[in-house]
């Protein structure tokens, strides 16, 4: 009876590591998500009416997925707008994200919130003009594309300053814009359904 030598070891580890490693990858289903739409609105809710911001992707699988569905599919937002104050106005920031387990081709939404005291407060309205968004999927970040930023945002140097801005002063508010799967009961279960989001 003929045993394995002991060189052969080191190199069927290294041969299934490669193998989990390919298998990883496959798992990883990418492909394309691009910003379609971006709707603001007051909608009713626990405590008064919440600010909500509805981000509408398309999604597309890449060549190489061979399924239907796009996995990891995350949207970041970034808000800005300003307040009235008693010495001018002052300006807000806002961030948050929100990842779906996976989206089927075609379009989705997602959905994020201020609650009716910022709404009250700040005298939100409606439509906002400085916003910016980021899609990714299976971990990657799609290319900068005009559909992901407001319409005071169309300038490359105003951009590049409001992100900085977002970067440096949103963390006071962090928290404060809730993705749908955060928002309360009540309003998960009146708006239509969406993708399913990771916690």
């Amino acid at each position: 009876m003929q045993h394995a030598r002991p060189d052969v070891f080191p190199c069927l580890a290294l041969v299934i590591a490669v193998l989990l490693q390919v298998h990883a990858n496959a798992a990883v289903l990418g492909g394309e998500v691009v910003v379609a739409g971006v709707r603001f609105g007051l909608v009713a809710g626990p405590g008064g009416r919440w600010h909500e911001t509805q981000v509408e992707v398309a999604v597309r699988p890449a060549p190489d997925n061979a399924t239907r569905f796009v996995s990891r599919v995350k949207v970041a937002i970034e808000l800005g707008y300003e307040a009235p104050d008693r010495d001018g106005a002052r300006l807000e920031f806002y961030r948050a994200e929100a990842t779906a387990v996976a989206v089927e081709r075609g379009r989705a939404l997602f959905r994020f919130y201020l609650p009716p005291e910022i709404v009250e407060r700040d005298r939100i309205s409606g439509d906002l003009r400085y916003y910016h968004i980021t899609p990714s999927a299976a971990g990657v970040e799609m290319p900068p594309d005009r559909r992901q930023s407001g319409p005071g945002l169309a300038d490359p140097a105003a951009l590049a300053n409001f992100r900085s801005q977002v970067a440096a002063r949103a963390g006071e508010n962090d928290g404060v814009l809730l993705p749908h799967h955060r928002a309360p009961l009540a309003m998960r279960d009146s708006a239509p359904p969406g993708p399913t989001l990771l916690p």
